[in-house]
């Protein structure tokens, strides 16, 4: 059967034209951010070619060596600024401003607008041009503002974190402005929260959240919603959830293996589960998906693993898209095992009986594999139902 039949036959499977929550027990796919493909245009093509209509909203990959490590070109185009103090900087390998600037007054640049633009401009065009499907949105994914601890040294955490996040809110005024509501998507990713929020004391002193007390991660998850707020009602609006990547120094320990291991181990699915239903509470305005990503490999047939799916907040279940990132959860060399991705599939809906599926995080570093880690999730799809 041609990929184009296979795609077809599942969405006559899953699709559910009346409600916007479908309610099928696995209703299709969500992809979070980073894909390791050339540029904007071949991440559209290539996904509207695997997955049709089964794809609600498409991002643009980060593509190229700058947004590949996703958020970490921005340390880059921070060190450009007449405000910081290069000598110091340097020394440090962190963004450090020299005497007297006021860092709370400072314009942070992220690049998100200027790259959500350009993107699209191309999904607009291929769009056009039938190369997209129609009810397929534009997906802008933005992070939330205590990523800034990637950049900035902690000295300046505070007054930065202020800078930053003001950013990020006029990020979200601006590419509301320059792209149609009913074409736009935006992802807010939230991950220092989550591993700040899984009580990892050590790894938590690396970020801006001023300590892991309960009072510090409720305000953290409490301007996660108000940004949520911050995005009109036309614009689809979502959250992915994140453990983060153990980056280098974990590689030299634990060996390149490792190059895809969350920072902090996931102990099941509660911490998620409490931070969704955290942001539930703020909202003024509809979640329309979330993303809770399983990061730790041991969750194969593990009931007890997904059992926090079950207190998630009625709203989210009736009226949010919850994709589960099961698909290849763990070390790179188990994304492709379909059998794998079927025991956790089923392990969850012993729990939630209606969800989507995707992978855990981004596929930035993994340019030789995207096309069968894609198409692993029809696979996946097709054995399922």
């Amino acid at each position: 059967m041609s990929a184009q039949r296979r795609v077809s036959t599942l969405c006559n499977q899953l699709s559910c034209q009346c409600c916007s929550v479908p309610s099928k027990p696995l209703y299709g796919c969500h992809l979070v951010g980073s894909l390791g493909l050339d540029d904007a245009e071949s991440v559209f093509t290539t996904c509207s070619e695997v997955f049709g209509p089964l794809l609600r909203r498409i991002p643009d990959g980060e593509t190229g060596p700058s947004r590949r490590l996703w958020v970490f070109n921005q340390r880059t185009m921070m060190a450009k600024m007449p405000e910081v103090d290069q000598e110091r900087t340097k020394i440090e390998n962190l963004i450090c401003f020299k005497r007297g600037v006021n860092v709370a007054a400072l314009r942070l640049r992220t690049g998100y607008v200027e790259y959500a633009k350009e993107s699209w401009e191309v999904f607009s065009k291929l769009k056009g041009q039938g190369k997209i499907p129609q009810g397929t949105r534009f997906q802008v994914c933005l992070a939330t503002p205590y990523v800034l601890s990637s950049h900035v040294h902690p000295d300046y955490w505070a007054e930065a974190f202020i800078a930053y996040e003001r950013e990020v809110y006029n990020n979200v005024e601006e590419i509301c402005a320059a792209i149609p509501h009913e074409h736009l998507s935006i992802q807010f990713d939230v991950c220092y929260e989550v591993i700040v929020s899984e009580g990892e004391a050590r790894v938590a002193n690396h970020m801006c959240i001023p300590d892991i007390s309960p009072a510090a991660v409720a305000d953290a998850v409490r301007r996660v919603g108000l940004l949520v707020n911050a995005v009109p009602p036309a614009v689809e609006t979502g959250l992915h959830l994140c453990y983060g990547t153990a980056g280098s120094a974990k590689r030299k320990t634990l060996g390149p293996e490792t190059v895809d291991e969350a920072c902090v181990v996931q102990n099941d699915m509660g911490t998620v589960v409490r931070i969704t239903n955290g942001v539930q509470k703020v909202l003024r305005r509809p979640l329309n998906f979330v993303h809770l990503p399983v990061s730790n490999k041991d969750a194969l047939d593990n009931k007890a693993f997904f059992d926090p799916l079950a207190e998630l907040d009625p709203v989210v279940k009736m009226s949010t898209e919850i994709y589960i990132g099961l698909i290849g959860s763990g070390m790179r060399n188990e994304r492709l095992n379909t059998e794998a991705d079927l025991r956790r599939i089923k392990a969850a809906q012993a729990v939630l009986p209606n969800f989507g599926i995707a992978l855990e995080c981004g596929l930035g570093r993994a340019k030789d594999e995207v096309l069968p880690i894609l198409k692993s999730h029809i696979t996946a799809l097709e054995a399922a139902n």
